[in-house]
């Protein structure tokens, strides 16, 4: 090719990794073939390991994407996508210290959804107005004495919700329904005024076919008689539970109204 200047060449948007490059050394005056200039194929003066910036605290951006001391920035649109088969881990030098992560342009209505290990939403949130987790908790009592027949099982009836995450409803007032699946610890307490006569008896059932949790005792004639029960297991999405209550007296009697049904989420299922 005869001598050209390199201002009127064709332009090159897309070199082949095979094509050269030319590497002027600013020591060789004679440009010839015995000379120290050399060649480089664009593949390879692309590969490095370090790229350093060439503004003093500017960094470097690559596409879009910022790298600049400990801070990888993402500029444009679309945020931070990672598409991997693996966790992402992410290791603090100082692990101690408190981290937080802020998302910029959110609603106040917006929320963080958590998976399990399974990768499935299980109903766990994060509440930006209030900055707290949500999980499935409810507990329940009845504002009014409920009378139970002598020698009857009777579910107990729950009219007051004092929390609850939709896990009862006044359509089955004696039921706590899981939503979510996972492992639930349930808490219930039955109290029975002072009554000599016969046994006062409480329990938990699943879906109105397995006994769970149980107490029997003795009644007393000088003071009431209270149970406290507990149930720890794995539970279905759409399970229900109810406390069941048993009286010997002889005689309908009242579960008073300081009695109360609760279930807390504990973790997803196993």
């Amino acid at each position: 090719m005869s001598n050209t200047k390199v201002s009127a060449l064709t332009g090159l948007t897309t070199p082949s990794s095979t094509d050269e490059l030319y590497i002027v050394d600013v020591s060789d005056t004679t440009d010839g073939a015995s000379g120290t200039s050399k060649k480089i194929t664009h593949s390879n003066f692309y590969k490095v390991d370090t790229i350093a910036e060439n503004t003093s605290a500017a960094g470097v951006t690559i596409d879009g994407v910022l790298l600049k001391d400990s801070i990888v920035k993402v500029i444009g649109t679309n945020g931070l996508i990672f598409d991997l088969t693996n966790d992402i881990t992410v290791t603090a030098s100082n692990p101690g210290a408190a981290r937080v992560a802020t998302i910029p342009g959110l609603a106040a209505d917006d929320t963080f959804v958590f998976l399990a290990e399974t990768q499935t939403l299980t109903n766990k949130t994060v509440e930006l107005t209030s900055n707290t987790i949500t999980f499935p908790a409810v507990r329940v009592s009845n504002s009014a004495n409920q009378s139970i027949n002598d020698s009857s099982d009777t579910a107990l009836s729950w009219n007051t919700e004092d929390f609850d995450t939709g896990m009862h409803a006044a359509g089955n007032p004696t039921r706590i329904t899981i939503t979510t699946a996972g492992i639930y610890m349930f808490v219930a307490q039955v109290t029975w005024p002072a009554n000599a006569t016969g046994t006062r008896q409480c329990y938990m059932k699943l879906n109105n076919t397995t006994n769970m949790a149980n107490n029997n005792i003795n009644a007393a004639a000088s003071r009431g008689t209270d149970h406290q029960i507990t149930e720890v297991r794995s539970f279905a999405a759409n399970d229900y539970v109810e406390v069941i209550a048993y009286q010997t007296s002889g005689a309908p009697i009242n579960v008073e109204t300081d009695s109360f049904f609760a279930a807390y989420y504990l973790r997803g299922a196993v």
